[in-house]
């Protein structure tokens, strides 16, 4: 294998959004009639800062994405189904969580009836959702799996949605990103394979309607992943991705209306892996993943002005390895990063809290896969999203975590986390192609397209019956 298809196995290991098994069947998904959350921290557990969720109603599930609004009711995505290497059903998943801890709703998505998978969430307005990932769909007489979004109403229901028509068709050509624009409408970012040996990334912008307004491709002299995208200050895009021919991240610097202005290869040692975006009050933060060529893993933060222009770079290292799953930032000047460490022997998911990019706390728990997304949850306070296999058969059941990293702190942890800072060099890509997508069809997806199914709601609770009078025109006020 090639350098650079050895890196892209390296990408899909560390995006932890993106399934990577085929489907080519439509046998159910491994669901029972309802969703329920099962929480297994003690009194004790929950005051010392550390609380765990399971959401248990499925053989098989994985969190991918969560989101949480200042009343601390919190939207998570993720995907039931056969999730391990087997071909099998995929549905996505969308629930919310109220401030309690309790499901208020939870629905499975599948469009056109074999299989949809969700990569993430984004918070729209008025309670409602846009969940982005891939989806099987029939094209030219053959089932492709094509990047697709959905939008979700305040009620769980599909309300519209889209497909992005790419040329070939790979398991992973998905939408791995998407934000709102300050402006209105959203931004998705993705990649997909179109020859032989090259891959390509694509940004899309849709309206509020989901409407396509532009597509662009993306691409270097190797292949091309796309990962992540962003809007700096100026309004202009950022979106980050991977050169697989220097084996370097890339950053392709846009215009509101798609026009690339300018591409950059950040030159550090070893293969790194962009894994997520922070967004700080002074600063961008990006999180990559880095590959040494003696397979020593550790994160790097690529520290941005809010202009996108690069200030410098920390390296992250973890006695037993650290693989960053991605990055969230806490307050004006804290971020956390989160992943799994690399150690066979105990698998363990690592979280540490960095303030001025200094190590303050740290989290870990047995088995990996526990921080897959994250999010605040409230002033102090964090939110993971992942799962964990559990039982004879080591099903992955879905896993919500809750952390105060103030009064929660691995001490033994925090103190096997070293820092260095790195030299980052810059180099102007001039080999880049930028391309304007009109050969590229998109569709809108009605409802009907959009199928969907309630795994729990809220039961409904009725009135007792008023107690009627003797005469039969009047009902008695008086209760037991």
């Amino acid at each position: 294998m090639s350098h650079w298809g050895r890196l892209i196995l390296i990408s899909l290991a560390v995006i932890p959004n993106v399934v990577i098994n085929g489907c080519t069947t439509a046998k159910s998904p491994l669901l029972s009639d309802q969703l329920t959350t099962i929480p297994v921290s003690s009194k004790q557990d929950r005051a010392s800062g550390l609380s765990l969720i399971y959401v248990h109603g499925t053989n098989q599930g994985i969190l991918t994405g969560v989101t949480c609004n200042k009343n601390q009711t919190c939207l998570f995505s993720g995907n039931l189904g056969s999730l391990g290497h087997e071909i099998g059903k995929i549905d996505a998943m969308l629930f919310r969580l109220n401030a309690k801890g309790g499901i208020s709703w939870a629905h499975n998505y599948l469009i056109k009836d074999i299989y949809t998978s969700s990569n993430g969430l984004v918070y729209m307005h008025n309670g409602s959702t846009l969940l982005y990932g891939n989806a099987a769909i029939p094209s030219d007489y053959r089932i492709g799996l094509f990047p697709t979004y959905e939008k979700i109403d305040e009620n769980g229901q599909p309300a519209w949605g889209g497909v992005l028509k790419v040329p070939k068709i790979k398991p992973w050509s998905a939408f791995s990103d998407a934000i709102r624009l300050k402006s209105g409408g959203y931004l998705l970012a993705g990649s997909t394979y179109l020859f032989k040996t090259h891959w390509y990334g694509f940004v899309i912008k849709i309206d509020s309607s989901g409407q396509r307004q532009w597509v662009y491709q993306l691409a270097s002299t190797g292949s091309t992943f796309i990962q992540y995208v962003t809007q700096l200050a100026n309004n202009k895009i950022l979106a980050v991705g991977v050169d697989t021919d220097s084996n370097d991240i890339e950053f392709f610097y846009m215009s509101e209306n798609g026009k690339l202005l300018k591409s950059l290869l950040i030159r550090m040692p070893g293969s790194e892996v962009p894994v997520g975006i922070a967004t700080l009050a002074d600063e961008i933060d990006v999180a990559a993943y880095q590959k040494m060529p003696n397979n020593e893993a550790a994160a790097i933060i690529l520290i941005l002005g809010k202009d996108g222009v690069v200030k410098g770079a920390e390296r992250f290292q973890y006695i037993d390895g650290f693989i960053p799953n991605s990055i969230t930032a806490m307050s004006k000047n804290a971020v956390c990063l989160y992943g799994a460490t690399t150690a066979n022997e105990k698998k363990q998911s690592l979280a540490f809290v960095l303030s001025n990019k200094k190590p303050v706390a740290a989290l870990t728990l047995q088995d990996r896969g526990a921080f897959r997304a994250g999010t605040p949850y409230r002033p102090g306070v964090l939110l993971f999203a992942g799962a964990r296999p559990l039982g004879v058969d080591q099903h992955m059941t879905p896993l919500i975590t809750r952390w105060e990293p103030s009064v929660k702190n691995d001490k033994k942890a925090l103190k096997n986390i070293s820092t260095i800072a790195l030299d980052v060099e810059t180099q102007t890509n001039t080999n880049t192609q930028s391309m304007h997508w009109d050969a590229v069809k998109s569709e809108i997806l009605k409802p009907a397209e959009m199928l969907s199914s309630t795994i729990y709601k809220l039961p409904e609770v009725h009135a007792p019956p008023k107690a009627s009078s003797a005469s039969g025109n009047k009902t008695s006020s008086r209760s037991d």
